[in-house]
């Protein structure tokens, strides 16, 4: 015999105190007064046997009212002869992607809340259960039997992972682990799905549940969602040029359902802090916010928003580059160079203007150019009429007639 709670056995010291009680409240004296001796030895022996047998039965029904009591409480049961299930398992998916970071209770996650959900699984099924713990990860150890307690042990190398899995790929992950088990003849006959089941991940239309396993989906709902996102962000000028001001424009998105007021968001350019600012988001709305590009930038620049919101953290920081624009070489084939197209592209700052007249022209200032303008050609040679077709071709670049 087995028990469950076999801590509460230590409750069996407690069968003392039916036998304390025997051996001192059953010897106390009592006074009977009586006006006569004469009945005393009748009475004496008559009632010996009877109050004898009557103490014995007290002090067992004691006993054993206490003994049935840690009894119930220990859980006792006769382990079966047979502790392994042959042929079939139980199969359990964990969502850890960055999204179960969010709280289902306070200061309780949703990954941590799964974990638990799992060690209330293997306490329903029997010892000898064998299971499987698939997350997002998919590593290859995942298609390996474990048992009860092995799998609690792998659980607190749980952590959340920035990689998204939707259910076709978690059904036709476990069917294959299934088909390549042992031959195909131990499968999961109990799949648990434990997940918050978000939107873009569980749609209609997945694959079709398998019959030989029963499918139990086990939502994980947040108490209260809250989440403030990078919606999108844009340049006011698409040309970012040093020595020239240009706006960075910002906007947050609140997907929650509470105000977040003072939000303090900070932009960095190459890991130094340039500005800030406080934003307040309506719930389930956008703000926009703007910081100037008045500083000294190099080509490439790595640069950062950053905020501090919880529960759901991972998306606080949005990483992004600025690149600056370097001049667009603009070539122009014309009989005489006019004041229309050179004014148009006189910014030199953005421009790199050249003419050139289609009798001294030098075919490798087309390879060169990003931007092709003909002007006035009526009738190009046979040459020039190759070198701009192989020019579109090769370089796949815009030539304005």
């Amino acid at each position: 015999m087995s028990f469950l709670q076999p801590a509460y056995l230590w409750g069996l010291l407690a069968l003392a105190i039916p036998i304390i009680i025997h051996l001192f409240y059953f010897r106390r004296v009592k006074k009977v007064y009586f006006s006569n001796t004469r009945f005393l030895q009748a009475v004496k022996q008559s009632t010996r046997q009877r109050l004898r047998l009557k103490h014995y039965l007290i002090l067992a029904s004691r006993l054993l009212f206490v003994a049935f009591l840690v009894l119930a409480f220990a859980q006792p049961f006769i382990p079966a002869a047979q502790k392994e299930l042959p042929g079939s398992g139980v199969a359990i998916y964990l969502d850890n992607s960055l999204s179960m970071s969010n709280e289902v209770a306070p200061g309780l996650s949703a990954l941590d809340e799964g974990i638990d959900r799992i060690t209330q699984i293997v306490s329903l099924f029997p010892e000898g259960t064998r299971y499987r713990l698939l997350t997002n990860s998919f590593k290859a150890g995942a298609a390996n039997w474990l048992d009860g307690q092995a799998l609690l042990d792998q659980l607190t190398e749980v952590k959340t992972v920035g990689i998204g899995r939707n259910f076709n790929e978690v059904v036709k992950r476990l069917r294959s682990y299934d088909n390549a088990a042992l031959g195909g003849q131990t499968q999961s006959s109990t799949q648990f799905f434990i997940s918050d089941f978000q939107r873009n991940n569980y749609t209609e239309g997945t694959t079709k549940a398998d019959t030989a396993s029963r499918m139990l989906l086990v939502p994980l709902a947040f108490e209260n969602t809250a989440n403030v996102m990078v919606d999108s962000l844009y340049l006011e000028d698409p040309f970012l040029i040093n020595g020239i001001a240009n706006t960075l424009n910002l906007r947050l998105r609140n997907t929650g359902a509470e105000d977040v007021q003072d939000l303090i968001v900070r932009f960095f350019v190459n890991d130094v802090q340039v500005s800030s600012t406080s934003l307040s988001l309506n719930a389930e709305s956008t703000a926009q916010a703007q910081f100037p590009l008045n500083m000294a930038l190099q080509n490439i620049n790595q640069c950062r928003i950053s905020f501090e919101e919880f529960p759901v953290a991972f998306d606080n920081d949005f990483y992004f580059t600025l690149a600056l624009a370097g001049r667009i070489n603009i070539l122009e084939i014309a009989p005489e160079q006019g004041a229309y197209i050179s004014g148009v592209y006189g910014n030199t700052n953005l421009f790199n203007y050249r003419f050139a007249s289609p009798d001294n022209l030098d075919y490798s200032l087309l390879a060169q150019a990003d931007f092709v303008v003909l002007n006035g050609l009526s009738a190009p040679d046979q040459a020039l009429r190759a070198a701009l077709l192989n020019y579109v071709q090769t370089q796949q670049r815009p030539l304005l007639v």
